[in-house]
């Protein structure tokens, strides 16, 4: 029996478009002005202590205020999954919902499903590489407003990288229910791999027709087309 449905974000519930041609363009065109205008913002200031600390511990180099930046903007290009990095743009992107600049995508499937889930007391949560604030903004300024009363809870990567069967694990631990009680959606092959190394009940998500080659896990359109029942 399914008693928590864990969701990744791009490509799963959010559409990778929106992502790629529409958040990190945002946040590699504002994050330098952002940086500069908040400098003496606490968590502005734990952000490049964290990219020095990166740099340090990697290439055992010192790195100025100017390097700090020019890394952060080689690791958005390379979409690096540095939790720093991912931080700041959480911050960028909550100033752009807030000012009205950014509105979410979601498929139109997903509000619908999560209301119907949660009315089978089925607790929700998200597992993505992007920060929990991002997150978090992602179902709050949606296309169909705010969604974020049908999410209980969120992870990101500082439970562990989402192609570790460990991170999962952790998850488990958070969430005090059994591994088998527990569904993983995402797009990704390699992360559904792992998640069911943990355990736990997997589905890939296909939306955009690709051929996956995911032994032993089972591939859904949608959302819509998940039989709970029969997973």
């Amino acid at each position: 029996m399914i008693k928590c449905i864990l969701m990744d974000i791009e490509g799963t519930t959010t559409s990778k478009d929106y992502v790629f041609q529409t958040l990190f363009p945002f946040a590699k065109t504002h994050y330098k002005n952002y940086i500069n205008e908040h400098l003496t913002n606490p968590h502005i200031q734990e952000i490049l202590k964290g990219v020095a600390s990166t740099v340090l511990t990697e290439e055992n180099k010192i790195i100025s205020f100017e390097e700090k930046c020019d890394y952060l903007l080689h690791w958005m290009e390379a979409d690096r999954k540095q939790i720093d990095l991912k931080k700041l743009q959480g911050i960028i992107w909550q100033a752009g919902y807030e000012k009205g600049l950014l509105k979410s995508h979601l498929y139109e499937d997903v509000p619908r499903m999560l209301k119907q889930w949660q009315q089978k007391n089925i607790k929700l949560g998200i597992y993505s590489s992007g920060s929990v604030l991002a997150q978090k903004l992602i179902f709050q300024y949606s296309t169909y407003g705010d969604l974020t009363p049908f999410l209980s809870n969120y992870f990101d990567t500082v439970v562990g990288h989402k192609r570790d069967p460990n991170s999962y694990k952790q998850i488990e631990k958070e969430l005090n229910i059994p591994a088998p009680n527990i569904l993983f959606l995402s797009d990704t092959p390699e992360e559904t791999q792992a998640a069911s190394l943990a355990n736990f009940k997997v589905g890939l998500i296909d939306r955009e027709k690709i051929s996956h080659d995911a032994p032993g896990i089972t591939t859904y359109k949608s959302f819509s087309t998940l039989d709970l029942d029969s997973i």
